[in-house]
């Protein structure tokens, strides 16, 4: 590396007094040896002269892995639920919430979401091949199987606890989005058979042909078959950030965090009717001077802003609800956090 860096070795606390905390083992990425200041251990005790050895590496773990350089970046993966501040390199976007937890526990809060309670009979063998990640049809509609009681071996009866609507885009992964074609064609036979009548000689010669023929026709049935993707709305969101401000911006889509970016960045998101849509924009630490006015807003699909003097601030935006009217268009959220000579 072209830039020495101080040694960080993680320190764990129990109080504000800063005294020591039992911790137990702990899960960390490996991220190999990073050049650093130097540093010295020594061997040796009271009445015996040691050995110094000086180290200008050390070794580097931490909740992020490094995915390219030496650093952490924004795409890297974490161990954490909630992720903390980098000691090197940037904030990954993703934690463990977000990549395992997060859809589910979105789909729990849902304000359409059910839960429910229903008995069925179960083929043992089939009994046997279920999985709580398997969905289910009852009645129509489409379920997540939460769970199966008090299931009977001799009659197959049992309780089932079904979790709907099920997550979006459970069944679209497996569906192909280009028509698909399928021709069936009748194999073809082409018969022809002549007969010819003997020729009978008397004392008057006469010659008698008969010819039959018999033809089969091709038949060629095409059936085509087209499976469509279901209608959706782009959303194009945006996050600027400016005049020194040290922002953040989560975006949420079904109450269930999209993007975290604490640096400008844009990009498009599918969202389909229905879809609730809100942002949370803060400003961590004051503004200095000139621009001492933390400012965070929005406009687009949802206007909204927050402005405090010397201070952090923070704002949840007020939802945008996905329309009819936007399926097939693209729909517009920018967002910023700046620092200003007054509100905005």
């Amino acid at each position: 590396m072209s830039q020495i860096i101080p040694i960080y070795i993680p320190t764990f606390i129990s109080d504000a007094t800063f005294a020591p905390a039992r911790v137990l083992p702990h899960v960390y990425f490996y991220n190999g040896l990073i050049d650093c200041e130097e540093w010295y251990f020594e061997s040796g005790s009271l009445t015996t002269s040691g050995v110094v050895k000086t180290q200008t590496q050390f070794p580097y773990f931490d909740n992020y892995n490094v995915v390219s350089g030496s650093f952490p970046t924004t795409d890297s993966l974490s161990l954490l639920f909630n992720n903390e501040a980098a000691s090197y390199g940037e904030i990954p976007t993703d934690s463990l919430y977000s990549t395992y937890w997060s859809t589910y526990v979105g789909l729990l809060y849902d304000p359409r979401t059910r839960l429910l309670n229903c008995s069925a009979i179960i083929p043992l063998k089939d009994y046997f091949e279920l999985q709580l990640n398997d969905i289910v049809n009852f009645r129509g509609s489409y379920y997540h199987l939460r769970a199966i009681n008090d299931y009977s071996l001799k009659t197959g009866e049992c309780n089932l606890q079904l979790l709907g609507p099920i997550i979006a885009d459970t069944f679209y992964e497996e569906l192909a989005i280009t028509p698909t074609t399928t021709t069936t064609t009748t194999s073809t036979t082409s018969t022809t058979t002549t007969t010819e009548a003997p020729t009978t000689t008397t004392t008057t010669t006469t010659s008698t042909s008969t010819t039959t023929t018999t033809t089969t026709t091709t038949t060629t049935t095409t059936t085509t078959t087209t499976t469509t993707a279901p209608p959706t709305a782009t959303l194009s969101w945006s996050f600027t950030e400016s005049g020194g401000a040290d922002g953040q911006m989560v975006l949420y889509v079904n109450g269930n965090p999209i993007e975290t970016r604490t640096a400008n960045a844009s990009g498009t998101y599918s969202v389909s009717q229905g879809d609730t849509i809100y942002v949370v924009l803060d400003i961590f630490t004051p503004c200095g001077s000139p621009d001492t006015y933390a400012n965070v807003y929005t406009n687009g699909i949802i206007a909204d802003a927050a402005c405090q003097n010397n201070a952090s601030v923070s704002l949840t935006t007020g939802t945008y609800t996905v329309v009819a009217g936007d399926i097939g268009n693209t729909i517009n959220l920018n967002t910023f956090a700046t620092c200003d000579g007054a509100c905005a």
